[in-house]
């Protein structure tokens, strides 16, 4: 029998979450840009209103701090 939730086969703090939430944030970034949304609060709103946002997000709403912590650590990389 599966658990009812695969998280519980992994400890929080797994190497696994930290590599799926830098995709998450790369994502809703790269998403972010190329539909003209640059703002990490707006796309903190667009997290809880648009649908393709939730999808990219598969259910996630960081806050826009992490977003915007997450963008200028890796600014580098993403231009």
């Amino acid at each position: 029998m599966l658990p009812p939730s695969l998280r519980e086969w992994l400890p929080e703090n797994h190497l696994v979450y930290f590599v799926s939430d830098a995709r998450l944030m790369i994502r809703l970034l790269v998403y972010g840009y190329c539909t003209g949304v640059f703002s990490s609060r707006r796309i903190q709103k667009r997290l809880r209103e648009d649908i393709p946002f939730k999808v990219l997000a598969a259910g996630n709403e960081p806050d826009f701090r992490t977003i915007s912590d997450f963008r200028k650590i890796h600014i580098g990389a993403l231009e």
